[in-house]
């Protein structure tokens, strides 16, 4: 099927997608919870869903200063169902990145 006309235009430095856990009913050595982290660039970032340890695949994938960046500067969290394995990561990930304004990077 061809490439519909709105997704043509969307190149490499437009947007990168990483799937940070794709399925699992908890987290392990080589299975993560649901997340995906939509890396939007000078636009922010986004997540969709937030899995337990969401901040921790990010910090193994990114690095902690990084990772830190890419928290503070997330646009929106989609939480796709109230399952655990796709909003158990949120409130780790919240209380990390802080009060708005307070500079996150506030735990290991």
């Amino acid at each position: 099927e061809p490439v519909p006309q709105l997704l043509q235009q969307i190149g490499r430095d437009e947007v990168e997608v990483t799937f940070l856990g794709t399925a699992s009913s908890q987290p392990s050595k080589y299975r993560n919870v649901t997340a995906i982290y939509v890396d939007r660039f000078h636009r922010g970032g986004m997540l969709m869903d937030c899995g337990e340890d969401t901040l921790g695949q990010l910090k193994r994938r990114y690095g902690a200063r990084e990772t830190e960046a890419r928290v503070l500067g997330l646009a929106c969290i989609w939480v796709s169902h109230m399952h655990a394995d796709h909003h158990g990561g949120l409130y780790r990930l919240l209380e990390w990145r802080g009060p708005p304004g307070g500079g996150g990077g506030g735990g290991a």
